[in-house]
């Protein structure tokens, strides 16, 4: 019987891309605050070795202030560590912190509250960019920043990028780099990336004569016509694993009807048409889920867990230490379901080599037109109005470079440098062969990998990345209202929708 050890990666799923945005970045947090307790945890246990980084001498004359300005609090986050261990590096430089939300605040104000602060925090930014007042550097705020609107108020990456002596463009995921451009520059540097992948149920699949071996990505139509072809014999089938919302496939297809570079939105298209209609069709009834804190947490493991427990009988076996009665409800409350969404990071590429009993993936999953949606929870945005340029680069270089070092147990604690993939492919090379020795974190069977297992998650990855590539957090203009009003109310028709939409996103396009 497989046994889930502690924080599998479940928790990797609070960051879903069909969670409530406003949400993003506290469920980040929660991931990051769990992960630490099981690393620190671990970094007791281990020896420390000495790190190895491939960075800046100190000497080099860097010195001064740099505030990283984001809007949650992430205690022990990677990003906490890497300015710690720059600062070590480079004596004469300070690095604070300047957080919106702070650890008190995440814990006591409603999610309801917390969505209006932020709103109030991007507002707030957006008017201090525009007027010179950044003097700082933004870390992780590109989904609601409203990046068409302020890129020209953001340095473009492409002018340090390729004039620095110390980057290599061979050693990066260049495909991902670009996908990042908007009007023409790059306004954001991302140092490690997800992208967006669909899990599905291997019986399912089977009956409707579908390969699961021969997928190499799926579309939200490949989605929806499997879908609607299994609810001809299980019509109460839900679509998506612990039921998000109906609008859950309109983040992925968005990108499909908005033109950031000619300013253009296309909602009123038939496709569009038959799109809602055929979303608002699906089925995600799950009566038995907290809608606060069960809904939307759609881990394939968990997914591959009922259905065990379904086909054999067997009870659900989840142990996952303060996690366990939410996650083990989970297993026994939902509803049998199609598909699984799960964005792609480190721990998921190295267990598709190790594949689940009842649940097939990850495949890629991209928008109709075949565009596939990409993500970054570890980004820099570098505003003009930013004072000391020269060390606020340094400091987002330094965390880009490869590195011997895929944790920082020099610094006494097992965190990760990322658990989502990284840019450089020497750091994805050290992380896999990390997991290669120690196994894979966080998941249920723990898997070891061996070379030819590396040399084909590397290999896999280049395919996937050739791919056309959407940078998700680009197209951040908030149309919940409207699809709300659809999906959930029924107060519009498809059409009357679509034009809402449409409209909503000219003027966002334009301001």
């Amino acid at each position: 019987m497989k046994t889930v050890k502690p924080l599998c990666s479940l928790l990797l799923v609070l960051c879903l891309v069909f969670t409530c945005a406003g949400c993003q970045n506290e469920q980040e947090a929660l991931y990051s605050q769990a992960l630490s307790s099981q690393t620190d945890e671990a970094s007791e246990q281990e020896s420390m070795p000495e790190s190895t980084l491939q960075s800046s001498e100190p000497g080099d004359g860097l010195s001064g202030a740099l505030t990283i300005k984001t809007a949650s609090y992430l205690k022990n986050s990677s990003i906490n560590f890497l300015a710690e261990e720059f600062m070590q590096l480079h004596p004469q430089v300070k690095i604070e912190f300047d957080y919106e939300l702070g650890e008190a605040e995440l814990n006591s104000l409603s999610r309801t509250e917390r969505n209006m602060r932020r709103d109030s925090y991007y507002t707030q930014l957006r008017l201090e960019l525009a007027s010179g007042e950044g003097d700082y550097l933004l870390y992780n705020v590109q989904e609601k920043l409203d990046l068409p609107s302020v890129s020209g108020l953001l340095e473009d990456i492409h002018e340090y990028w390729d004039s620095d002596p110390d980057i290599d463009p061979e050693e990066y995921f260049t495909p991902v780099l670009e996908a990042f451009t908007v009007g023409g520059k790059i306004p954001v540097l991302p140092f490690s990336f997800k992208y967006n992948c669909m899990y599905f149920s291997s019986s399912i699949l089977q009956s409707l004569s579908v390969d699961a071996g021969s997928i190499q990505s799926v579309s939200c139509d490949d989605i929806l016509d499997w879908y609607e072809e299994a609810r001809k014999s299980d019509p109460q089938l839900n679509l998506i694993f612990t039921s998000p919302g109906k609008d859950t496939l309109f983040a992925a297809e968005k990108p499909r009807y908005i033109d950031l570079e000619n300013k253009t939105a296309d909602f009123q298209s038939p496709n569009f048409i038959r799109f809602l209609e055929r979303t608002a069709a699906v089925s995600n009834e799950d009566p038995e889920l907290d809608p606060e804190s069960e809904i939307g947490i759609s881990d394939p493991e968990l997914m591959n867990e009922k259905l065990r427990c379904l086909d054999t009988g067997a009870d659900p076996s989840v142990t996952l230490g303060n996690f366990a009665e939410l996650f083990g409800h989970l297993v026994t409350a939902s509803r049998p379901a199609f598909a699984a969404q799960l964005d792609v990071g480190l721990a998921e590429m190295a267990s598709a080599l190790h594949p689940m009993e009842y649940v097939a993936g990850p495949y890629p999953y991209t928008s109709s037109d075949g565009k596939l949606g990409i993500t970054s929870l570890e980004s820099f945005a570098l505003p003009i109005s930013c004072k000391n340029k020269d060390l606020a680069w340094a400091f987002m270089k330094h965390c880009v470079l490869p590195r011997d070092s895929v944790d920082f147990s020099h610094m006494g604690s097992r965190q990760r440098y990322t658990h989502d993939i990284p840019l450089s492919k020497t750091n994805l090379r050290n992380s896999l062969e990390d997991f290669a020795e120690n196994g894979v974190p966080m998941m249920i069977t723990e898997p070891r990998l061996d070379p030819m297992d590396l040399e084909n998650t590397t290999e896999v990855l280049e395919q996937i990345l050739s791919m056309p590539l959407v940078n998700t957090g680009a197209y951040g203009v908030d149309l919940q209202d409207y699809l709300d009003e659809y999906y959930i109310n029924a107060l519009t028709t498809p059409e009357q929708c679509a034009e809402k939409l449409q409209d909503r996103v000219n003027i966002w396009l334009h301001e």
